[in-house]
């Protein structure tokens, strides 16, 4: 009965008759020691010393028994037929030595879509409610609206701007008038000086039959004509000039307005944004108004310049990734490679590895005293998808396997289950099932990739391996 409980509750793993007895030894031999432990020590003094010996004679036999018991019961083995959880089969397949690297989906050809700048009355940047936004994952074609901003505000600046317009223009032409109204009246007195300088030419001519004192007259008349005739016209320059100095301001004054209001034009077409190409609507995260990190959508207030949504081609797709910067190399640009979706783990793609940055970046492996440890570097890699499928979409997780040798077909097994022997005489070697038990198998392995093993030879197709050291 003590042997039926302890065979149940053994591991099925452990299943070789010599590690069966060494952990039944090691289970028995626990039982026996608690139980001396658990014999308090006042009644082992109460006895007397015959009583005394005889209990040790007693409790020694019964160890000897047990460790006899140990020693000679008979274990049952598994049957051959009997396989263990942690095994593999060896089996005939392609080999291929790759690199996994992990990364993203992206779009090779994409344009963003940021919030407007303005030049109207919201200069710089302006604060602008969504009040219209295509679907995330919409296909639009080039011109197709795609976002519009409120204009309620902008159309009432533009309306106080066209009054205030009107009215410049209704001053620029009461000024027109007046200054008309001046320059005729400089033009009336300018042809009355004239012809008072003409009529003392006349009176000059006659000074010769008349008295002294009256040709003295005239000519001082005469003299005076003159000054005011140079005056008047010497008036008429600056009033010419006044005149056309404010006319000139009410017209640039004019113009300004003009240029307001055109700039709120073009505002008001930059608030309806259209999609510069064909291609897949992406919305972008955003720090909208709750103060909290979400999808952008319809009443959110971003400003101008903000990126808020994307249109990305999705004739061709790469998986943007980060390589070790031991692992990069063996990388080459050109390198053929199987992109997984980790969405759809059993599709596979082919592609190739079409970037990789000529400078690294530092990985943070975080903080210590206020210091950062960046153990390792990194560069960046882009693995072009050379395959179209719906389900490749952007921001998708995926996994590219850059092959790095030419693929060859062999025996293969798990990586897991090859083990290695340093001495004199180093080789590898592998647990195979043989008349229901492991035994060590010496191989010759041509390689190793990240998961799988090449034997050349040591194994047949079929065999069992233990993917553990028993």
């Amino acid at each position: 009965m003590f042997h039926a409980i302890l065979a149940a509750i053994l591991p099925r793993h452990l299943h070789l008759e010599k590690m069966r007895q060494t952990f039944l030894r090691t289970v028995i031999c626990s039982l026996v020691l608690r139980l001396l432990g658990s014999i308090p020590v006042d009644v082992i003094s109460s006895y007397t010393r015959r009583q005394n010996i005889r209990f040790a004679v007693c409790l020694s036999l019964s160890f000897v028994l047990l460790l006899a018991y140990c020693h000679c019961v008979a274990i049952p083995q598994f049957p051959p037929d009997t396989v263990p959880d942690r095994t593999a089969t060896a089996k005939r397949g392609e080999f291929l030595r790759s690199i996994r690297i992990a990364g993203t989906i992206e779009t090779l050809r994409y344009v963003p879509i940021r919030a407007p700048w303005l030049s109207g009355h919201r200069v710089g940047r302006a604060d602008l409610t969504i009040v219209n936004l295509a679907e995330s994952g919409r296909f639009v074609r080039n011109g197709t609206v795609i976002a519009e901003f409120e204009l309620k505000s902008l159309e009432d600046h533009m309306e106080n701007h066209r009054i205030q317009a009107s009215g410049l223009n209704s001053h620029l032409q009461k000024w027109r008038a007046e200054a008309a109204v001046i320059n005729e009246v400089i033009r009336q007195d300018l042809l009355q000086s004239q012809a008072q300088v003409e009529k003392s030419a006349l009176d000059l001519s006659l000074i010769d039959v008349m008295p002294e004192i009256h040709a003295e007259i005239l000519r001082n008349i005469s003299k005076q004509t003159h000054v005011i005739r140079d005056y008047t016209r010497k008036r008429a320059e600056i009033m010419d000039m006044i005149l056309t100095a404010n006319l000139r301001i009410y017209e640039l004054l004019m113009e300004k307005e003009m240029l307001h209001f055109q700039r709120h034009i073009l505002d008001s077409k930059r608030l309806a944004i259209r999609a510069p190409m064909d291609g897949m609507v992406i919305r972008e995260t955003i720090f909208n108004r709750n103060r909290q990190y979400a999808q952008v959508q319809e009443g959110d207030r971003i400003f101008s310049g903000t990126l808020f949504m994307r249109i990305v081609d999705l004739s061709q797709m790469t998986v943007r990734a980060t390589v070790n910067q031991v692992d990069a190399q063996v990388i080459h640009i050109g390198s053929k490679a199987l992109v997984e979706l980790d969405a759809h783990p059993s599709v596979q793609f082919a592609g190739r590895v079409v970037e990789l940055a000529p400078l690294a970046i530092a990985s943070r492996g975080g903080y210590r005293s206020g210091k950062s440890l960046d153990y390792v570097r990194h560069l960046s890699a882009s693995i072009l998808i050379e395959e179209q499928d719906e389900r490749i979409l952007p921001e998708l997780s995926a996994s590219a396997y850059v092959q790095l040798s030419d693929s060859k077909w062999g025996i293969l097994v798990p990586r897991e289950a090859v083990h290695c022997e340093f001495g004199p005489n180093p080789h590898k070697y592998v647990y195979t099932l043989k008349q229901g038990e492991f035994r060590k198998q010496r191989v010759l392995v041509g390689g190793f990739n990240d998961t799988d093993a090449l034997i050349e030879s040591g194994l047949e197709r079929g065999d069992r391996v233990l993917l553990n050291n028993p």
